[in-house]
């Protein structure tokens, strides 16, 4: 059935944050699970690029995460959009079955490298907020988090050379 409404709903124009609110998904989800069935499916990003966000996982005993990736996704409001994008989603459960810790970071769209090296991460992906005002929040988070000096450098500017 949903199906034949979300044809029915892309052949009438409707964009994926209409489908999501349709079928009470992510519009990331919706694009993922009905994309298929659209004759041109732009993904979500194309569609709003305003909107778009990089995302960058990694196993925490495996990957440093590193503060070019940009800011951990678990220090944002976990009631913020970008906690139910089916990627996120999808790796955090498969975390915990395996009962690994990982990490998620988000930063806005720029200069980045699309290929991760092999101890970088495991994944980086491109989704998308459902809000403006979330962007403009991820943006401050972004700008007081570039403001903190890592802990690693205060670490090592502490310690007084050995003699």
């Amino acid at each position: 059935m949903h199906h034949s409404v979300v044809r029915d709903a892309l052949a009438a124009g409707l964009d994926w944050w209409q489908i999501g609110e349709l079928v009470t998904v992510h519009p990331q989800a919706a694009f993922d699970a009905y994309a298929n069935l659209a004759d041109d499916a732009h993904t979500t990003a194309r569609q709003r690029p305003h909107l778009a966000v990089v995302c960058t996982a990694g196993l925490a005993a495996e990957h440093d995460m590193d503060t070019e990736h940009g800011i951990d996704l678990d220090d944002l409001d976990p009631q913020r959009s970008l906690a139910t994008d089916p990627t996120v989603v999808q790796l955090r459960a498969a975390a915990q079955l395996l009962g690994d810790d990982i990490w998620i970071t988000v930063k806005l769209p720029g200069e980045y490298d699309d290929d991760l090296d092999d101890n970088a991460g495991i994944r980086r992906w491109t989704t998308v907020a459902l809000y403006p005002d979330e962007l403009g929040w991820l943006r401050e988070a972004l700008a007081l988090n570039a403001e903190e000096p890592d802990d690693d450098e205060d670490e090592d500017d502490d310690l007084e050379p050995l003699l």
